[in-house]
């Protein structure tokens, strides 16, 4: 009886010094995409941590489409993702960041040593590109509507930057 007394006194005593010393406790589920290099992210979640050190940070990678559909479910806080257009439909969004699509080819490709080149000289040839439910591929995606073109993705990409083993 005393031993639960005394522990009773030790939690209205801790969350009395919480409340005073503005201290938050809880959870923050984080959700980025894969590969993310934003060092902003890091260095503003490593800030909130400092302010707020009673509140447990979880950071997880995903594609766009998956950190949308946790968002909604509640089981992820807030997501840094890539997309094109307007938020997704029952979410806030803020941009962050905008950066431009590029093309890489090797030194002796046809497209090699143009400064520019449209998506019409792009989609000629065979691309490897991000798979769909990420926010690059859905840039590039929707540029192809717009446009009117059918881009022939010959090997779509892992997240990581692998390419998938051709499955002959």
């Amino acid at each position: 009886m005393h031993a639960r007394a005394a522990l009773a006194c030790v939690e209205a005593v801790r969350e009395a010094v919480d409340e005073v010393t503005g201290l938050v406790r809880g959870r923050l589920t984080v959700g980025m995409v894969t590969g993310c290099t934003i060092t902003a992210l890091f260095d503003a979640l490593a800030a909130f941590h400092l302010t707020h050190p009673g509140i447990q940070i979880t950071l997880y990678e995903d594609n766009s489409d998956r950190l949308i559909d946790a968002v909604r479910s509640g089981g992820t806080d807030l997501a840094l993702i890539g997309s094109c257009g307007p938020p997704p439909a029952g979410l806030d969004a803020l941009a962050i960041i905008s950066e431009r699509l590029v093309a890489a080819v090797p030194t002796d490709h046809a497209l090699a040593g143009r400064g520019r080149v449209t998506l019409a000289d792009l989609i000629a040839f065979p691309i490897v590109c991000l798979p769909q439910g990420t926010g690059i591929r859905a840039v590039f995606d929707q540029a192809c509507r717009v446009a009117g073109l059918q881009p022939d993705i010959a090997r779509p990409t892992s997240q990581r930057g692998q390419t998938r083993p051709d499955r002959t």
